[in-house]
């Protein structure tokens, strides 16, 4: 049996099922008050983070409505990584080119804070960070991440 996406769960009137405790749900209900969502990922992004952005941005663009931004920290430059972003047509913007606003979540995916593997500053509002990679001891003094794991509401680190 197929699972009902997060946007099925959505549409339900509050009173005739549960809260869900999908990770899914959980991410966008911690997002209803962001005024848009913009997705970073590590350095020279690669196709897992590229499509994990790709796939973050339209469940946010379609279950809740908000606008997204895809972004890319440094150069795309392997082939076959150029070859998605020009066959897909991604707009990616510059890391070093945005400003955050006040309201705004930005989600961390295929990488971790405090690993050098991105160049966000620490204003960054970061809400949330998925990744599949194992966190090094060291890199974890001043939060400890783990795969999936979902803050609460907006926050600094």
């Amino acid at each position: 049996m197929a699972r009902r996406s997060a946007a099925a769960l959505r549409v339900q009137p509050a009173d005739t099922e549960p809260p869900s405790e999908r990770p899914s749900d959980r991410f966008l209900a911690g997002l209803e008050n962001a005024s848009r969502v913009t997705f970073v990922s590590h350095v020279h992004p690669d196709p897992d983070s590229l499509g994990s952005m790709m796939g973050l941005a339209h469940l946010v663009e379609s279950c809740l409505g908000k606008p997204t931004r895809l972004t890319r920290d440094g150069p795309i430059s392997r082939a076959e990584n150029k070859t998605m972003v020009d066959l897909l047509g991604l707009e990616l913007l510059k890391i070093e080119d945005l400003a955050w606003d006040a309201d705004e979540a930005v989600v961390m995916v295929d990488s971790q804070p405090n690993t050098g593997r991105h160049s966000l500053g620490r204003d960054c509002p970061l809400y949330a960070v998925l990744d599949h990679h194992a966190t090094p001891a060291a890199s974890t003094a001043s939060r400890s991440w783990t795969c999936a794991r979902i803050s609460a509401p907006p926050a600094r680190w």
